[in-house]
């Protein structure tokens, strides 16, 4: 991680950006999954996204606390479904909600640095093979998107769900590592 300070705004200036991206299932199991990935990281993200999680007031573990919740997209009534963005407490970046998919699938966010801005988007794609509803889905986003922002300034993280391949998509015969 490489700091100045910025001789007219006073501010510690970063030239890196940490993120961590993860797709949980609900409540329960993200502060399992999340806790064991800082372990394992070199150092705390500025930013952690979690997908497949639906807002809610809990309680955090300890080896988390340094986190905020600063924006999301739920889909009111739909059970693990959804996005959140942490924030560092750290990290000196203001971030504000530009736009929240109705669905759950889509979060953009505006993130202000001393020198410039750029945008987020943590997108949860429909998983579903490559058919119209999939094209769809990103024609639709796109549009969207370039109407709102200059997507020269634009970060895209997320599951894309985009393998190609029937047998790709298979579950596999054993369980995952967590």
């Amino acid at each position: 991680r490489k700091a100045t300070t910025g001789p007219e705004s006073g501010l510690q200036q970063r030239t890196d950006l940490g993120f961590m991206l993860l797709n949980v299932a609900g409540r329960a199991a993200r502060q399992n999954v999340l806790g064991q990935a800082l372990e394992m990281s070199r150092r705390p993200p500025d930013f952690i996204a979690l997908l497949e999680t639906n807002s809610s007031d809990w309680g955090m573990e300890a080896r988390w606390a340094d986190y905020t919740r600063v924006a999301s997209a739920t889909a009111p009534g739909k059970r693990d479904t959804g996005i959140e963005l942490y924030k560092h407490s750290a990290c000196p970046y203001l971030v504000e909600t530009v736009l929240q998919g109705a669905d759950g699938r889509m979060l953009l966010v505006k993130v202000f640095t001393p020198d410039t801005y750029y945008y987020l988007l943590i997108v949860h794609a429909p998983q579903e093979k490559v058919t119209l509803s999939y094209a769809l889905f990103w024609l639709r986003l796109w549009a969207q998107l370039t109407a709102l922002i200059d997507p020269r300034r634009l970060l895209i993280l997320g599951d894309v769900n985009s393998l190609f391949r029937a047998e790709d998509r298979e579950e596999p015969s054993t369980k995952r590592g967590w």
